[in-house]
């Protein structure tokens, strides 16, 4: 299950650089619709594996959880302003950031990247 959350993930933001390229509607729209598809895969994941549990990571849990929800936000705040024309720069500084972040600790957690 980590494979499909990380496989979306790497579709989503695929598919955001595109729009933010080249604004398409249908893009926009494929986007959003992967928004759900990783917070689903996501939600799943602390379900499954009861990650709260893990007595040494519940913050970093909780931290990564909180950022992602916010990187999720910022991508479509910048997606939004994109179009309207009135992007700013420390709002896509703020999305590399967090993105940084979310991956980071996204690696580091026992649930990363597992390759067996």
């Amino acid at each position: 299950m980590t494979h499909l959350h990380i496989t979306t993930w790497v579709i989503l933001l695929i598919l955001y650089f595109i729009a933010l390229g080249k604004y398409s509607k249908r893009i926009h729209m494929a986007v959003r619709l992967f928004y759900l598809i990783v917070i689903a895969t996501g939600l799943e994941l602390v379900i499954r594996f009861n990650v709260f549990q893990i007595a040494n990571y519940v913050g970093e849990y909780i931290g990564k959880i909180v950022l992602a929800i916010v990187l999720i936000g910022l991508m479509e705040m910048v997606l939004v302003r994109k179009q309207k024309g009135n992007l700013s720069k420390g709002l896509s500084i703020s999305f590399w950031i967090v993105l940084v972040l979310v991956i980071l600790v996204g690696f580091r957690l026992p649930l990363g990247f597992q390759l067996f």
